[in-house]
């Protein structure tokens, strides 16, 4: 495996390069040191994060939710890995991504469903070129013998399309997306963070779409107090408000919104202009 050298870094201010990793091995697996070693090899001037290694097993809308959340937080430049990959050893493929100013290497297996949603991509190109991964290719490891290569050699300066060659078919994944009506929104629970609080799909702009604090029903009926903040309610109440990346939540004021609440995904959230906590003085 050739490593590339008197090249220009990915980060066009010439700082150390950034590569990120997001994957499901869990926070005491070796395999990440393994993916670490792999690329500070290759480019010991890299600065790596961790986004996180505690997705749930092979669930890639977790991991998409997860990079939509904080990739873009990162400077320009920035080289995000991200192995969640139940199909590892098949023929899927492996996709290196340009968009935004950032590059993505991942399974093509719609895990970059909200990067391809946030914008047109500059480049989508599958990793065929053998001279760019290690010299042994583990059927049940591509996040170190495939993925940690290709992104060290983009840090060096390496072009996106060296790495292969181009497609216009990524897979996608079915994104569900809130219905607005004259005084409603429905959505729906799309997952469950760290904190057990319940993350759905409904957005800043579907609650301006209702003009007024709304009233918040999830699942059969049960009811979600609107709060700002959990300095609002008591410790034990459902509340809904408005995360930190924008979206709406459910939660458990000090408490496990998912351990406690019969709410998963899929759960269907109305919110409603029709009657407020404000004008009724309901909790």
């Amino acid at each position: 495996m050739p490593v590339a050298k008197n090249l220009h870094t990915a980060d066009p201010h010439g700082s150390r390069p950034v590569v990120t990793l997001t994957t499901d091995f869990g926070s005491s697996s070796p395999y990440v040191a393994a993916m670490k070693g792999v690329l500070l090899t290759i480019n010991p001037e890299l600065q790596l994060v961790d986004i996180t290694h505690a997705t749930p097993p092979q669930n890639i809308r977790h991991a998409a939710v997860n990079l939509a959340d904080t990739v873009f937080w990162f400077p320009p430049g920035a080289i995000h890995i991200v192995v969640v990959d139940p199909g590892v050893g098949t023929c899927r493929r492996i996709l290196a991504v340009r968009s935004k100013g950032h590059y993505f290497i991942a399974p093509d297996n719609g895990v970059l469903e909200s990067i391809l949603r946030a914008s047109t991509p500059d480049s989508v190109v599958e990793l065929t070129a053998e001279e760019y991964r290690l010299d042994h290719v583990s059927p049940t490891f591509h996040g170190r013998d495939i993925m940690a290569p290709a992104a060290a050699h983009l840090s060096l300066g390496l072009g996106i399309g060296q790495l292969g060659h181009e497609i216009t078919d990524p897979i996608r994944l079915t994104w569900p997306a809130p219905t607005r009506r004259e005084a409603e929104v429905l959505g729906e629970i799309i997952l469950a963070d760290s904190f057990g609080n319940l993350i759905t799909n409904v957005t800043l702009a579907d609650l301006k779409h209702l003009r007024q604090i709304p009233q918040v029903v999830y699942g059969e009926g049960e009811r979600a107090k609107w709060v700002t903040t959990y300095a609002e309610a008591e410790p034990g109440d459902i509340v809904a408000l408005l995360g930190s990346s924008g979206g709406l939540e459910i939660a458990v004021v000090n408490g496990n919104a998912a351990d406690t609440l019969d709410a998963r995904a899929g759960t269907p959230v109305i919110l409603s202009a029709s009657r407020t906590d404000r004008e009724d003085g309901s909790s």
